[in-house]
């Protein structure tokens, strides 16, 4: 595929992937690709734009011409004396900017742009450098910010906000918004809470759902770290297990992938390291029925609401 001309319009990307990564390229402000991974749908937790302002004497030359290898996934585009061969890796979901002719002098930075992703908060700094080639990691579950030691964003001021606290989440959809605050957990398709049986603290006891009466065995913490807290124990898929069937218990917190949980927008609750969803055992709805990791169907049994 030939380009007669730079495509500086964001309906002219051409498309690069690998099967997980995927990036959509044009020559706005001198170099733009879009990032998106197959595992960001459908909630799109990490798509982001990625500039790189240096590349416009590439792009705005007269004498620019570029085309897309349809078959090995590479755009190659030429101008003003530089090459940029732009190709997402097939071993590794990094997108890569292979440029040649451009001034040693001259450092080439690159900036992240548009990151929306509710699950972190990376920033990763990266030095300027005039080497010839820039590699952007894509790691599954995280978001990168690129941008100029110069201008750290961490460095940057920051306004304090002020009002009156909130009383209560909102909510948008079956999403809830604010508050960390300990609430109980209720199951969609019992009504019954989340229950820490008998409000033990010892290790490896099993969680289930109880009617729910508001005690402090009923009380899940949300932290910043991912971790579901409960009378100073931390929710645990129990022996890190990544099967369906490992038992849900509380246990000493660790940090641990296998105590670090993903409130989804469906109302479930999804474990970072095995990707399974907190089930209440074969939808079973009375009290004392065992919690267990599944895998994610978002059927009632595996839907929980914050109260």
């Amino acid at each position: 595929m030939v380009l007669a001309g730079p495509n500086t319009v964001q309906s002219q990307f051409m498309p690069l992937g690998n099967g997980t990564l995927g990036a959509a390229v044009w020559a706005a402000g001198g170099f733009t690709a879009q990032l998106n991974r197959s595992d960001t749908f459908p909630q799109r937790k990490s798509p982001g734009w990625l500039t790189i302002p240096g590349l416009a004497a590439l792009t705005g030359a007269p004498d620019f011409s570029a085309h897309l290898d349809l078959y090995d996934g590479t755009l190659v585009e030429s101008g003003g004396g530089m090459t940029a061969t732009i190709y997402t890796r097939a071993d590794k979901d990094e997108l890569v900017v292979d440029v040649t002719g451009a001034d040693p002098a001259s450092a080439q930075t690159a900036q992240l742009v548009q990151v929306v992703d509710g699950n972190d908060e990376s920033t990763v700094v990266v030095a300027s450098t005039s080497a010839a080639q820039i590699a952007v990691p894509a790691v599954n579950g995280r978001s990168y910010l690129v941008q100029q030691v110069s201008d750290p964003v961490g460095g940057r001021t920051v306004t304090p906000v002020t009002g009156t606290p909130a009383t209560q989440a909102r909510t948008l959809g079956s999403v809830s918004i604010g508050l960390t605050a300990a609430g109980s957990l209720v199951s969609a398709a019992s009504n019954r809470c989340m229950d820490d049986p008998g409000g033990s603290t010892t290790n490896g006891t099993q969680i289930d759902i109880w009617d729910c009466g508001g005690g402090t065995n009923q009380k899940w913490t949300p932290t910043s770290s991912k971790t579901l807290t409960v009378l100073g124990k931390c929710l645990d898929a129990s022996g890190a297990g990544t099967t369906p069937g490992t038992k849900v218990i509380i246990y000493t917190c660790s940090g641990s992938a296998n105590q670090q949980w993903i409130f989804k927008a469906d109302g479930s609750i999804q474990g970072v390291q095995s990707g399974l969803c907190l089930d209440v055992t074969a939808g079973a709805t009375a009290n004392g029925t065992k919690l267990q990791l599944w895998t994610c169907t978002g059927a009632a049994n595996q839907r929980w609401s914050k109260v």
